[in-house]
């Protein structure tokens, strides 16, 4: 399976705006291709290729800039049009791809415009930048430059071995919550960091002094990079947290079953705390991060329906009326229990019943 290793590089001033100049490029390649079919379908009610688009425009921008990598930015707003269509036919939230005001990433096919070189990233027209290489690269088939909160990235796409893990035939369902973040089917209860909201108060102060300063001036833009920092670091330490607790999870189980929840729905209601609560305990990265690495370990993991899971008890079976504020699952057949280990024990059930039924 394919895997990215992401590098920090450290480009030179006069780098620094060599890249922007190339992302500038690429972005007046990506909105003019994307007018372009606009312009077309108007006329004709059918959209050009990538092929054909390619073959027109990449010429036209390909001033100081690596042709392989303009293509590939002309096939990125192909894959676009395609999700947007696919989504139209589904009937679901069609999402039009929209004008670009910058492309903060650019993608390199492995030797043609980017490689790495020991400890440093050769880009064409850009030349060698240092680079952190924390990790061993093995062969890469693409590479992404990309530009993120003031600090420039390099990707390399990786095809990546399986992990070997001890074998194991243990299986865990978890149970997502907003105050725990997991709790496990074993009893076990992770809290939820919530570091956004440890943040906030010195986001809004940040956030304020930026505010008073005019547009434009350089005092303001100092003052956005601070608050850019602050939202990194919040970034950072919510991705550390999930890659620990997911690879732990991975490495004792060779079977994990989650709830199959739909978080963008979730998250889309109209108050403001509650959504940033959802977005803050990260579930969908989270569930991202089991699925990658069950693939790449040869676990299971499993998405079961999670209605009524907290409110069936996983004794007997009964479904109880029970309100949010109700902990404790205390059903008439004898079954005392903590509400979110009760819904992560049914969880697991469905999980495996799932297995057995295939």
């Amino acid at each position: 399976m394919k895997s990215v290793i992401k590098f920090r590089i450290y480009p030179s001033k006069h780098q620094k705006r060599e890249l922007f100049r190339q992302m500038a490029k690429h972005c007046e390649l990506y909105n003019f291709c994307r007018q372009e079919r606009i312009d077309v379908y108007e006329k004709t009610k059918s959209s050009p290729s990538a092929i054909d688009q390619i073959k027109a425009n990449v010429p036209k921008f390909k001033d100081k800039t690596n042709v392989s990598s303009l293509q590939q930015t002309v096939r990125r707003l192909d894959k676009a049009f395609q999700n947007f269509f696919r989504r139209v036919k589904l009937g679901q939230k069609p999402g039009f791809p929209r004008f670009k005001k910058m492309l903060s990433s650019i993608e390199f096919a492995a030797g043609d415009g980017a490689k790495a070189i020991g400890s440093k990233l050769y880009i064409q027209h850009v030349g060698n930048i240092p680079m952190i290489s924390h990790r061993t690269l093995t062969k890469y088939s693409r590479v992404t430059v990309k530009y993120q909160s003031g600090q420039f990235f390099a990707s390399f796409t990786v095809d990546a071995p399986m992990k070997i893990y001890t074998p194991s035939k243990d299986a865990i369902g978890l149970d997502f919550g907003l105050k725990t973040f997991v709790t496990t089917s074993a009893g076990e209860k992770f809290e939820s960091p919530k570091f956004l909201r440890l943040n906030l108060k010195r986001i809004k102060k940040a956030a304020s002094r930026r505010d008073k300063e005019e547009k434009g001036s350089l005092a303001r833009k100092k003052r956005s990079r601070v608050v850019g920092n602050i939202f990194r670091k919040i970034t950072n330490q919510r991705l550390d947290f999930n890659h620990k607790l997911s690879n732990r999870l991975i490495a004792e189980n060779g079977i994990v079953v989650i709830e199959d929840l739909d978080i963008k729905k979730l998250s889309s209601g109209d108050i403001r705390n509650i959504n940033r609560t959802y977005n803050d305990v990260s579930w969908a990265q989270f569930a991202q991060m089991l699925s990658y690495k069950a693939a790449s370990a040869g676990r299971k993991l499993i998405r079961v329906n999670p209605s009524n899971t907290s409110k069936t008890c996983n004794s007997c079976g009964k479904i109880h009326n029970l309100s949010l504020d109700d902990r404790m699952m205390n059903c008439g057949c004898g079954n005392k229990i903590d509400r979110d280990i009760n819904a992560a024990r049914n969880i697991l059930r469905r999980g495996l019943a799932s297995l057995v039924q295939a």
